[in-house]
């Protein structure tokens, strides 16, 4: 069996490196005009802050945030967990990401397949897919056109900015407010229950379920209910019970910052509670 080999502290990454561990427990930092190879690096529990392109075949969770900057190409074949933020502002590979803790912002075009539960809220700024993005614990504001065929749960607000598209025809209940804004498309054919308002400025077209109701009580408490079961279908336990779910609704707030946490998430086919 081969000997885990952990690097102590942060790695920061200046020039071409070839590193042979598997896990890193400070944050990863690759700069401009470096290159950096570790086929071995499966745990990073820290940020990783890609400023080059940079793949990483065996990573597998990060506890911190990841951040891919403009001219940057990010590709993790095998990520499943990100304990914190998502942001693209260059490119990113990531078909197996299931659960991120954070936020989720993309400024390109960005395909995440096996995403199904953002701990916090979704910006899209560009046609980004996110076929399977089943809940969201804060809220969805998209600037462009987005298709989310998936969602059904959204912890906050849902904003559809100036002409942009969104077309969520299994969405059913939204915590907080619903805005189509000046121009907009929003189809959410299945939206019954809302807990704020519901409202579509000058030429906007809004699409929900005939029988919609807005200001419904409890309807926030419903969602954050909706997301730790969500969590708990993916192995996330919490202490505690309900109420420190709420204050902690997010994968990135959870124990996940000492050693022996991240390693114990490594095994998914058998997730273990955090306690």
């Amino acid at each position: 069996m081969k000997k885990e080999n952990v690097f102590i502290g942060n790695l920061i990454v200046d020039k071409d490196s070839v590193i042979d561990y598997t896990e890193v427990t400070g944050y990863v930092f690759v700069g401009e005009g470096a290159k950096l190879e570790a086929p071995s690096l499966k745990i990073v529990g820290g940020h990783v802050d890609v400023r080059e392109n940079v793949e990483l075949p065996s990573l597998k969770i990060v506890g911190g945030p990841i951040q891919v900057w403009t001219t940057a190409l990010m590709k993790a074949p095998a990520l499943k967990t990100v304990g914190g933020n998502v942001e693209v502002w260059g490119n990113a590979k990531l078909p197996a990401l299931k659960t991120v803790g954070g936020h989720v912002e993309t400024w390109n075009n960005i395909e995440l397949p096996s995403l199904k539960t953002v701990g916090t809220s979704v910006f899209l700024h560009k046609n980004s897919k996110l076929p399977a993005l089943k809940t969201v614990g804060g809220s969805i504001r998209v600037w462009e056109n987005a298709k989310l065929p998936a969602l059904k749960t959204v912890v906050g607000s849902v904003d559809v900015m100036e002409s942009a598209k969104l077309n969520s025809p299994n969405l059913k209940i939204v915590g907080d407010s619903v805005v189509a804004y000046e121009n907009s498309k929003l189809k959410a054919h299945s939206l019954k229950k809302v807990g704020g308002y519901v409202r579509a400025w000058d030429k906007a077209e809004l699409k929900a379920h005939k029988e919609i109701k807005s200001y419904v009580p409890g309807a926030e408490d419903e969602c954050r209910r909706e997301l730790i079961k969500e969590f708990e279908s993916e192995g996330y336990y919490f202490a505690g019970g309900e109420e420190m779910c709420r204050a902690l609704s997010c994968v990135a707030r959870l124990k996940y910052h000492t050693l022996s946490q991240i390693r114990s998430l490594l095994d998914f086919l058998q997730p273990n509670k955090i306690k």
